[in-house]
């Protein structure tokens, strides 16, 4: 390694420092809890960004998919506020904290089964979507028909009292996760142009 990669290494540390503040202070609270979903074939749609702890209880959605012959498309998952305390409609309150994710139903060949108009009728009436939703519920996630394109863990509803004071931790912890990703593969991309030309 030469002296001016590590030079470079420095000052873009630093620079890094400067503009997205030093959070390693705190690593224990300012770490972003919400991860991509590594979704299998019974998921499609949009990435499904949600909390850690909640990738084992989407594994079992995947199995609940496969056994209700349907596939789960994503319309929403966790999204970062501008302003992290920021109020958001009711419908978008667990996607914010990365507890839940909106979503429609299709068949096996991938056609529309039950989209977001579905979801806020009658979507038990078909039998496939009565067993995946059915089956959701009995596995602990939530689904109600007042909020019906999403499905849950229900931490909105269950923690009134505290769910804004959660919502602003998350979000604050999540600000700057892709700026700092952008940055490491830019300070990435020089390191490899730096070891190309020696």
């Amino acid at each position: 390694m030469n002296v001016s990669w590590v030079t470079h290494w420095f000052s873009l540390r630093n620079h890094i420092k400067l503009v997205l503040g030093d959070r390693n202070h705190n690593k224990a609270s300012s770490k972003c809890p919400i991860k991509r979903y590594k979704s299998g074939k019974y998921f499609l749609g949009d990435k499904l960004d949600v909390q850690e702890t909640m990738h084992e209880r989407i594994k079992l959605l995947e199995t609940l998919a496969k056994d209700c012959q349907v596939l789960v498309h994503v319309k929403g998952s966790y999204y970062q506020l501008q302003n992290p305390a920021a109020q958001v409609p009711i419908s978008d309150s667990n996607l914010v904290i990365g507890h839940g994710f909106a979503f429609e139903l299709r068949d096996a060949q991938d056609r529309m089964l039950c989209n977001s108009v579905c979801l806020n009728k009658n979507p038990l009436d078909i039998a496939e979507v009565k067993c995946f939703i059915s089956g959701a519920i009995n596995r602990g996630w939530t689904w109600s028909r007042t909020n019906p394109t999403v499905l849950s863990d229900g931490f909105y509803e269950a923690n009134p009292s505290t769910y804004q004071k959660t919502k602003t931790q998350i979000q604050t912890d999540c600000q700057n996760v892709k700026l700092k990703r952008q940055m490491m593969l830019a300070l990435r991309r020089l390191y490899d142009d730096e070891t190309n030309v020696e």
